[in-house]
């Protein structure tokens, strides 16, 4: 009987865990993703924080709630055109961290079909992607 109790005690702890754990991990620490985006996520290759600054890729002042497709003065590829038109989003908080994670297959998700991203870096850590969320978050 005391093995079998034990045995739902565990089971309810990890129950627990597992419910808890991506929640911890969501919760970002916005200086070390101004580090990570600057530093070794090396997203500033591409991407400005400034207002309607255009380099390779969009602007992330102002990325959290804007529509896909929609930064100012930015040339989108038609792989990411064709999966805004097929599924107009918003960028929240889920699509950054599933963009961010695998981006060519965040976006064929959205499209329906296999679309590249021109995006190829991808930021394996779950931690990395809720610090640089919890970065672009502040660029206002």
């Amino acid at each position: 009987m005391t093995l079998r109790i034990d045995s739902l005690a565990l089971a309810a702890g990890l129950a627990v865990l597992i419910a808890t754990g991506p929640a911890l991990a969501a919760d970002g620490n916005a200086e070390n993703g101004q580090k990570l985006f600057f530093g070794t996520a090396q997203c500033k290759t591409c991407h400005s924080v400034k207002a309607g600054q255009k380099m390779i890729g969009p602007s992330m002042f102002g990325v959290v709630g804007r529509k896909c497709g929609t930064a100012e003065k930015q040339r989108f590829s038609s792989n990411y055109k064709a999966a805004c038109e097929k599924a107009p989003f918003a960028w929240d908080e889920a699509g950054l961290d599933g963009y961010l994670a695998d981006p060519t297959r965040y976006i064929s998700k959205i499209a329906g079909q296999t679309r590249r991203s021109p995006m190829t870096r991808k930021t394996p850590k779950a931690q990395d992607r809720a610090d640089i969320i919890a970065y672009l978050k502040t660029l206002k």
